[in-house]
């Protein structure tokens, strides 16, 4: 029996490639399943990341004693969350698929 589409939508709370497998389970085709699954989880991984990051940029750009230590640490962290959203979306459905 395949679930309608909004109570497939409802369930998952896990990120784009477990949503995909909920939803290859239900019924659904892979590829349209891999989509889902990515464009539900899009907004709650880009506002994680930008949040953290957006809270690192005073690190980035300090001045002060000690910041010789913070900027490279601030850089590594914000480049690490902007790499791990990024392979989150796009790489992580390709690779399930």
């Amino acid at each position: 029996m395949r679930p309608a589409r909004n109570q497939a939508a409802d369930v998952g709370h896990g990120e784009g490639g477990f949503l995909a497998a909920w939803l290859s389970k239900a019924g659904f085709a892979l590829l349209e399943a891999l989509l889902g699954g990515a464009k539900r989880r899009l907004r709650p991984v880009l506002m994680t990341a930008f949040v953290a990051s957006f809270g690192f940029i005073t690190m980035a750009v300090a001045t002060s004693t000690g910041a010789e230590v913070q900027r490279p640490l601030a850089s590594v962290v914000i480049g690490g969350l902007c790499s791990s959203a990024l392979l989150t979306l796009f790489l992580l459905p390709v690779l399930y698929d």
